[in-house]
């Protein structure tokens, strides 16, 4: 390992309750806890990271952008952990449940674009019986 990258990983981390459930875990939602990770700030991405300090550090999940100061939800990060823990789930089954996920919001998008087109054919065929007269 680098020298001083883990000493600079604590040192950014956020202490308190939050490492504690990362550490320890939330057994309430499934979470066991990993003493190797830590949550650390970027600033220059202004965005939350859970950091692996095992072996080589490595960044093990992202939180979405947010303005410095603003906390990140330790419910879904532990959630996001749990789902994603490769010592519990295969990496098959984590791919497996992305795909479904993925899979899922493509089906929502077409369901949303037919939707809207027969929304507007029947606008269509409204106006053309309006002009035309139900005679057609």
């Amino acid at each position: 390992m680098k020298t001083g990258i883990l000493d600079t990983i604590r040192h950014s981390a956020v202490g308190g309750d939050m490492q504690h459930m990362l550490t320890y875990g939330v057994p309430e939602i499934g979470w066991n806890g990993d003493p190797w990770i830590t949550l650390c700030w970027n600033k220059l991405e202004s965005r939350w990271e859970i950091w692996s300090t095992r072996d080589e550090p490595y960044c093990v999940h992202r939180s979405r952008p947010m303005h410095e100061g603003e906390l990140p939800n330790i419910f879904e990060l532990c959630t996001h952990l749990r789902d994603h823990d490769l010592h519990k789930v295969k990496v098959e089954d984590v791919l497996n449940r992305v795909d479904k996920h993925n899979d899922k919001l493509i089906k929502e998008q077409q369901t949303k674009v037919k939707e809207a087109q027969i929304e507007a054919l029947e606008k269509v065929y409204w106006h053309v019986a309006k002009e035309v007269g139900h005679h057609y």
